[in-house]
């Protein structure tokens, strides 16, 4: 006996779930915080199907490529949008025979890593494209405040480290900026790292370097939107400095934790971009240890999770009951389209319900849910194509 498909019932699930979905972005859009993170760099390393002709298959993109490449690829290419602005830049064809001729890098341009949905942009570009996305080649990973999580000033934090006060506990190479004079020492930025370094840490006065190099507007923007107490300077013609505290992250594939391996953990690219605060904060944790004269452990940015590890820090969902939830449902959702289709007596009834897949799985979530399920969208069209084909010939 078929099992009977209540539509209402899944069209009900399905607007609660877009209603829940909007009112928690539109939560924490209005939240304000004391540390806002982002992402300040991140380039692909990407496997060509075509060497000579990388390509996305969007009307509302196209490329420009530079007169001259680069010391290690011969050729460059930028994308921009309708409005003509960088969306992202590809790099192809190395000059050496060493490297493999279908290697390549992606890399997103700065705005991007602020303004719209990153994982979406990420997605739409794989999605659309004949080349593949192999893993992260270089990811900047920051957090902007007025003071540490114990309201610690970061400018007396590097004056003390310069000073020998504050030493890390693991010895690093350490680089500042600034002035130097008889007895003084006036430094507003700090270097941790060197070019071998898988981790390389950095300190400065971000409000400072807009000012004097280049004034990215859409970093502003996101301050007056998130960080707490921004906004209220900003009205009474105060000049807030904010810090930046910043970890670049060179390759992903040789980060060790505990000595295990974080991509034998998990190597979801997703997963890093969505949750990018929480692998923020493991690193400082585990990679940005200070004591000062005292013995003392000194606290950097706000950690939600004082137990945090590797292991949590790596799940596709975050400790939510309400996430939790949702996910369910949009599992539940996607299984019942499929039945729905598996049932359909009609092309046009199964075609109907597999358009509405292709839509939801333009959403990460949902997409990573498709694929866990063993669901393949190809699969499924010649699966209708099959199933109805007696019947189109006849018509």
């Amino acid at each position: 006996m078929k099992e009977i498909i209540n539509h209402e019932a899944i069209n009900q699930i399905n607007s609660k779930i877009l209603d829940n979905i909007k009112k928690r972005e539109l939560e924490e859009k209005n939240e304000k915080t004391q540390f806002v993170y982002s992402i300040d760099w991140l380039t692909f390393n990407i496997k060509l199907k075509d060497i000579n002709n990388p390509f996305i298959q969007d009307n509302g993109i196209y490329y420009e490529e530079r007169e001259q490449g680069t010391n290690i690829f011969k050729r460059v290419r930028d994308y921009y949008n309708y409005r003509d602005e960088l969306i992202f830049t590809i790099v192809f064809q190395p000059h050496s025979k060493i490297i493999k001729a279908d290697f390549g890098q992606l890399q997103i341009a700065n705005k991007w890593l602020y303004v719209g949905n990153l994982s979406r942009l990420v997605y739409k570009i794989f999605f659309q494209s004949n080349f593949e996305l192999v893993n992260i080649s270089r990811i900047d990973l920051c957090a902007d405040f007025f003071n540490f999580v114990d309201t610690y000033n970061p400018l007396s934090f590097i004056q003390n480290v310069a000073k020998g006060n504050v030493i890390k506990v693991n010895p690093s190479s350490i680089n500042f900026w600034g002035k130097t004079g008889d007895y003084t020492i006036d430094y507003h930025a700090m270097n941790i790292g060197d070019r071998e370094s898988t981790f390389n840490f950095k300190l400065y006065n971000k409000t400072k370097e807009l000012e004097e190099k280049h004034d990215k507007g859409y970093i502003k923007t996101k301050w007056i939107k998130k960080l707490n107490g921004y906004q209220e300077l900003k009205k009474i013609g105060e000049t807030p400095t904010i810090w930046r505290l910043e970890v670049s992250i060179k390759d992903w594939n040789k980060i060790k934790i505990d000595g295990k391996k974080v991509i034998e953990i998990n190597n979801d690219v997703f997963d890093i971009l969505n949750y990018h605060p929480y692998f923020m904060q493991f690193f400082i944790s585990k990679k940005f240890v200070w004591k000062d004269d005292y013995g003392k452990f000194i606290d950097f940015i706000d950690n939600p999770r004082k137990d945090l590890s590797s292991k949590y820090l790596c799940t596709n969902i975050p400790n939510n009951e309400e996430i939790n939830t949702t996910n369910k449902q949009k599992k539940q959702i996607l299984k019942s389209l499929v039945s729905i289709i598996e049932q359909s007596i009609t092309f046009e009834n199964a075609s109907e319900y597999l358009e509405r897949i292709g839509e939801l799985i333009q959403e990460e979530d949902y997409y990573t849910i498709f694929k866990s399920l063993g669901y393949n969208y190809d699969t499924i069209s010649s699966y209708i194509s099959y199933k109805f084909n007696d019947t189109l010939k006849t018509n």
